[in-house]
């Protein structure tokens, strides 16, 4: 089944951390009831398997707890406070899960590749440092190329 998931950015401690993270399309609510920045950074597909409500409200709450405050827990965890308690709160998620299925049809998001080396980069931290053989990376030398053959 095609779901719909997003990468999102959410900003810890005012700012002072960012942390990037890639959650089905119900989640992100509960992300953005705890945390004031929370940014959309693109919309993904995957092919996965469907998660039951039930399950999946016990994975939300356990994943996110509940609203602390001095002397303890508020009592309503964070995805009940975005969804809803009981059999209320499995409708309101059923629907939000059900809004982030996709037709088959839709293609899948490939998976992002490392960039690859840029070789004049490498060519040029060799030729500053020609003792440096640790590198990260093939560079291509005529050096290399005379060395093999003495």
């Amino acid at each position: 089944m095609k779901l719909k998931y997003q990468e999102v950015e959410v900003r810890l401690q005012s700012g002072a951390a960012v942390m990037r993270k890639m959650v089905p399309a119900w989640e992100t609510p509960i992300l953005q009831a705890i945390h004031p920045e929370v940014q959309i950074i693109r919309d993904v597909v995957e092919d996965r398997e469907p998660p039951s409500v039930s399950g999946e409200m016990g994975r939300l709450i356990a994943a996110y707890g509940a609203e602390r405050e001095e002397g303890g827990i508020t009592g309503i965890t964070f995805a009940e406070s975005v969804y809803g308690k009981h059999a209320i709160g499995l409708e309101s998620l059923r629907g939000a899960m059900q809004r982030a299925v996709l037709p088959r049809s839709t293609p899948v998001t490939p998976p992002e590749v490392s960039p690859t080396l840029r070789q004049d980069l490498l060519q040029s931290l060799h030729d500053v440092n020609p003792g440096v053989d640790d590198l990260i990376g093939e560079v291509e030398d005529e050096r290399d190329e005379d060395l093999v053959g003495a």
